[in-house]
């Protein structure tokens, strides 16, 4: 990979963890707020607290995942499958770019003994239920056009 597209890996990289670090301020504060004398507003105040806790959570799980990434642009490896040693593709790049995997080997991890195909097909619930009954499900899958990766 080039220096210029690395170099916009890492400014767009940098751009998101400062906007989750915004999030994460906020967040904090949002917990800090003293809950409410009134019993059922405390009930929704912690139900409210519990999934800004969760979001809170994947923020920070989100900023490791790019603090990674990062490392690995210094380190030369960005962009490098850590599975297998294959090339992510740009698009997974630009779309995740603190992708550690590329969508194969993610899909062998997650859908063990099937193909990337397969596999797509099988997160794509909707094309299932297309049916029109002059091909079997499976075929009508398989003939729809899913990107290759």
């Amino acid at each position: 990979m080039d220096k210029y597209a690395l170099d916009d890996f890492r400014e767009q990289l940098l751009r998101r963890k400062r906007e989750l670090y915004g999030r994460l301020v906020k967040i904090e504060e949002d917990l800090e707020q003293p809950m409410n004398a009134d019993v059922p507003d405390r009930v929704t105040e912690r139900e409210s607290d519990e999934v800004l806790e969760g979001l809170g959570l994947a923020g920070q799980g989100e900023i490791r995942a790019i603090d990674a990434a990062l490392n690995r642009i210094e380190a030369g490896t960005f962009g490098i499958c850590a599975r297998c040693g294959d090339a992510i593709s740009p698009e997974r790049l630009r779309a995740v770019p603190h992708a550690l995997r590329h969508l194969r080997a993610l899909w062998r991890r997650n859908f063990p003994g099937t193909t990337a195909r397969r596999a797509a097909c099988a997160a794509l619930p909707d094309l299932r239920r297309r049916a029109c009954g002059k091909q079997p499900v499976d075929q009508q899958i398989e003939s729809h056009a899913l990107p290759r990766f």
